[in-house]
């Protein structure tokens, strides 16, 4: 997406990782977002992006392949984070508290809960495709 983000991240430590040098091996070029490194990939402007579900699922059913399965590799990667300050943790914290108690119940109803999260999801985000709605509440 952006050079310094978190694809570019992981990508620097995957090709790290295989004995590449990130900065003389390969070209990062900034996309955008996950529909534009879709778009780039089916038009075929870029050879490989990185990204995550449900754009993934997407992708695969289009006939693309994973060159690399982040959840495979083990790298430690901070996929998606929330970040407050450290004086709201101290004013705040019963209202820190009942937010990651909300995470934690909307975390379990995307897994234990199919048929809400699936009306949920369509709702909110548009998607019909059973393919894709599962790819997303995988564990």
């Amino acid at each position: 997406t952006r050079l310094g983000g978190n694809s570019h991240y992981f990508a620097v430590q995957a090709f790290r990782r295989f004995g590449l040098d990130p900065l003389r091996d390969v070209t990062f070029i900034q996309a955008g977002g996950e529909p534009e490194i879709l778009a780039a990939l089916v038009k075929g402007s870029i050879d490989a992006g990185s990204v995550t579900s449900p754009t993934d699922a997407v992708a695969l059913a289009q006939g693309f392949r994973y060159v690399l399965y982040g959840p495979d590799m083990g790298i430690p990667y901070a996929a998606a984070t929330i970040a407050t300050r450290r004086s709201v943790i101290t004013k705040r914290p019963e209202a820190l508290a009942q937010f990651m108690r909300a995470m934690a119940e909307a975390a379990k109803a995307l897994h234990t809960e199919r048929e809400i999260a699936d009306r949920v999801l369509r709702k909110h985000l548009g998607i019909t495709d059973r393919k894709i709605l599962d790819a997303i509440s995988k564990p």
